[in-house]
C-alpha cells in the first residue's frame, strides 16, 4: 500500500512542476490547434496533432486513445500524451534533479535526453511565448 502511495507521489510531484503554461507554450510551438488531425514529415517520420507527436513518442508514453493517429487528432489525448512523457524522462533525462519548463521543452523536443541536448533555439522559441504569459 505505502508503495502505491509513493509512485502517486512521485508522478505527481513531476507534474505539478509541469505547469500549465509550459504545456501551452510547448503546444504554441508546435502549431497546437492548427495541426489537429494533420502530420508533417520531420526528421525521417510523420509527427502529428497539436504536439507534433512521432508514432515513437506515443508509445512512450503509454499509448493513450486507442491509437497515435487517433490520439494525436483530439487535444485532450495529445495532452494526456505529452504529460505521459514527461513523467517519465523528466527526471530521468535531469538525473534526478526536479526538471524546470526549459528541460520539459527540450525533452519533447530533443527525446529522453533531451534536456541535455544543445535546444536552445527550440527552448528560446518556447521562453519567448513563456515570457509572454507571466512564465512557466
Amino acid at each position: 500500500m505505502s508503495s502505491i502511495f509513493l509512485l502517486f507521489l512521485i508522478i505527481g510531484t513531476a507534474s505539478a512542476v509541469f505547469t500549465n503554461n509550459c504545456m501551452k507554450c510547448i503546444c504554441e510551438v508546435e502549431g497546437c490547434e492548427s495541426q489537429i488531425g494533420k502530420c508533417r514529415w520531420d526528421v525521417n517520420s510523420d509527427s502529428c496533432g497539436p504536439y507534433q507527436i512521432k508514432e515513437g513518442y506515443w508509445t512512450d508514453c503509454g499509448r493513450p486513445g486507442g491509437g497515435w493517429r487517433v490520439c494525436t487528432k483530439q487535444m485532450a489525448c495529445s495532452e494526456t500524451c505529452v504529460k505521459g512523457y514527461m513523467n517519465r524522462y523528466g527526471k530521468f533525462c535531469t538525473r534526478g534533479r526536479e526538471p524546470v519548463c526549459k528541460d520539459y521543452a527540450m525533452i519533447h523536443n530533443g527525446g529522453p535526453t533531451g534536456c541535455r541536448k544543445n535546444l536552445i533555439n527550440y527552448w528560446n522559441k518556447v521562453q519567448a511565448c513563456c515570457n509572454r504569459v507571466g512564465g512557466c
